[in-house]
């Protein structure tokens, strides 16, 4: 991951996404291509306010599940009053369609995963709490992109720098509106590898109350989801349409 071209916040959420399992400051500074004393310091800022942790037993950095949670605990809506709602239906539609289920919540122009539920089979994308992703080439931001109102979207989307994701991905603001277009019509959005390749996800945006809260979508490796896709959309829109 190339990471010469961005901003020192823009390192910071590649640090984020690269811990999706703990990692020394070495392999970060080998994964963004920065000298180590970069990384150490990027490390240590994260850590300073709460989004990084040093785990005890060696010592490697890992995401705070709890403070990636705290993103979202200060919304108008309480997330006690529906967070064992998104959790029950992740579980469900994770079991039925053996795949990962994932709640994103927006932040900083990025999805974060704040609830995620690991796939049942041994082949699969491995994620967790707190996996920072991209809201132009990411199926949860896409959904998410999709419900806003002209003025919003407009603001938001001059701060999308479409460094991320692949050559799949949506690489200007006008193709992404294109995608934008075509989930209002569908009721879903497909991440068919475009975040990383081999992966594939879909979501639809999560209601709470009538309030876009973030997104739920359903990821795994693209060669199952994409026989999967069709019905997991419609299954995901099942679940908001009813709630």
């Amino acid at each position: 991951m190339g990471t010469e071209n961005l901003s020192h916040l823009g390192r910071a959420f590649a640090v984020l996404e690269s811990l999706v399992e703990p990692k020394s400051s070495a392999e970060i500074s080998r994964e963004l291509d920065v000298n180590r004393s970069t990384a150490l310091r990027l490390l240590r800022e994260l850590e300073a306010i709460g989004y990084v942790r040093r785990e005890p037993d060696n010592l490697m950095f890992a995401l705070d599940a709890n403070r990636i949670r705290k993103l979202y605990a200060g919304r108008e809506i309480d997330p006690a009053n529906w967070r064992d709602k998104f959790d029950t239906f992740l579980k469900t539609i994770r079991d039925e369609f053996g795949e990962a289920a994932i709640l994103g919540v927006p932040a900083n122009n990025s999805m974060v995963y704040a609830s995620y539920l690991d796939s049942n089979n041994v082949v699969a994308v491995r994620e967790q709490i707190g996996t920072v992703r991209s809201m132009h080439c990411s199926a949860l931001g896409q959904a998410y992109l999709s419900t806003m109102d002209e003025p919003k979207l407009t603001e938001l989307l001059k701060d999308i720098s479409y460094l991320e994701g692949t050559s799949r991905a949506p690489q200007n603001e006008k193709e992404l509106r294109e995608r934008l277009v075509a989930i209002r019509e569908r009721g879903y959005a497909i991440d068919n590898e475009e975040t990383f390749e081999g992966g594939m996800c879909v979501a639809v945006p999560a209601k709470v109350e009538g309030k876009v809260i973030g997104s739920l979508g359903l990821s795994g490796p693209a060669s199952r989801m994409v026989k999967k896709a069709e019905e997991a959309g419609a299954r995901l829109m099942e679940f908001v349409s009813a709630h």
